[in-house]
């Protein structure tokens, strides 16, 4: 990811299924989702893991901060220290691996997914917002266990992000 906001997203499983959205094009997902991507990779290094997860994805969205997403992740008082702390904290200093991390089928279904949601409100690329749609969706995933555990009411926050992309304001609660 360092520096190229243009690279192919690998995955664990190089199977793809037909007749998806082609989320390796640059075309696919908006500057701030790529830079979403490079966040979480960024963020399964520091957690230890072999892959970027939908967790990550997480907490990428919430370290981007530009976004709608964003701003309601830290609004839903969503802290980045607590989402670390229930997904396992930093794993010990050590020396980076120079190489992409893969995604996992699961991240790469929510990328899939994200691009979709973005077709379904009209946007060719797919921005922050749908990613977080996307997560949102995954009810059984760690990433929305993670909220769950913080306390976030998921249904508010999916309600608050549909209401967004469809130009509504959001209810306050």
């Amino acid at each position: 990811i360092r520096g190229s906001a243009s690279r192919p997203i690998r995955t664990r499983s190089s199977s793809a299924s037909s007749g998806s959205p082609d989320v390796s094009s640059e075309e696919a997902l908006s500057d701030e989702s790529r830079r979403v991507l490079e966040l979480a990779e960024e963020e399964a290094r520091r957690l230890g893991h072999p892959f970027v997860g939908t967790e990550p994805l997480l907490i990428g969205l919430h370290l981007e901060g530009g976004s709608a997403a964003a701003e309601l992740l830290i609004d839903s008082g969503v802290e980045v220290d607590d989402l670390r702390e229930i997904l396992g904290g930093p794993a010990e200093e050590g020396e980076p691996d120079d190489d992409e991390l893969p995604f996992t089928p699961r991240a790469r279904s929510c990328l899939r997914r994200a691009v979709q949601e973005g077709r379904r409100f009209g946007i060719e690329r797919a921005e922050p917002e749908h990613l977080l749609l996307a997560i949102l969706a995954d009810e059984d995933g760690v990433a929305v266990q993670a909220l769950v555990d913080c306390e976030v009411s998921v249904e508010d926050v999916r309600e608050a992000i549909e209401s967004i992309l469809s130009g509504e304001l959001p209810e306050e609660t």
